[in-house]
């Protein structure tokens, strides 16, 4: 079965089973389909590029900039969203303290937290920042999604600290160069703006 589209197929798939009418069996779903719902389940595994290993490690919890828990095992580390996939367990009481907001973070969720792509994106960032910290010299991806490794490239990148295990797509690259233009712009207008206020 080829599969053009993945959220049809799905949300067909669903919703002719709800009417009791069965077209297809699950195990048709291809790999297409796969890679569509793991995407929305994202994990990052890397190690240190000269990692040695103990017998005995004592795993160190840390949390992201935007709450996802880090597993630090000395010479390796993991995350992904845990309980933040489906919100935070204390939502309630986040929105409370932010008076009914978002958190003012820009994301549209509500939890405080962004989007699970701006998660995603930030928790890969503190993981390369926390293996810079660690004196790591320099990170092999083992296992995530394609957006999660994608991601600590992009940290990697912007901190010109080695990463391998990932290599990205010539699209990949010229999104991340599209990026990085757009930062420098988004800087300069800031410092325009910030002289003009100041004259």
């Amino acid at each position: 079965m080829t599969v053009t589209n993945v959220d049809n197929l799905i949300k067909d798939l669903w919703e002719n089973r709800a009417v009791g009418i069965v077209t297809e069996p699950l195990d048709t779903l291809n790999q297409l389909a796969l890679i569509y719902l793991r995407e929305r389940y994202p994990y990052l595994q890397m190690i240190s590029m000269q990692a040695k290993f103990d017998e005995a490690v004592t795993p160190q919890f840390k949390k992201s900039s935007v709450g996802w828990v880090i597993h630090d095992y000395g010479q390796a580390m993991s995350s992904s969203p845990g309980n933040y996939l489906y919100g935070p367990k204390d939502f309630v009481q986040a929105k409370e303290k932010n008076g009914g907001t978002n958190g003012g973070d820009g994301g549209n969720d509500g939890t405080g937290v962004g989007t699970l792509v701006r998660q995603t994106v930030e928790t890969a960032r503190s993981m390369i920042e926390l293996a810079i910290e660690k004196g790591w010299p320099g990170v092999e991806i083992i296992a995530g999604t394609e957006s999660m490794q994608w991601a600590a490239w992009i940290a990697a990148q912007d901190k010109n600290y080695p990463l391998v295990g990932f290599a990205p797509t010539q699209e990949e690259q010229k999104k991340y160069e599209r990026i990085r233009k757009e930062r420098a712009q988004s800087a300069e207008a800031k410092a325009e703006l910030t002289q003009k206020k100041g004259s």
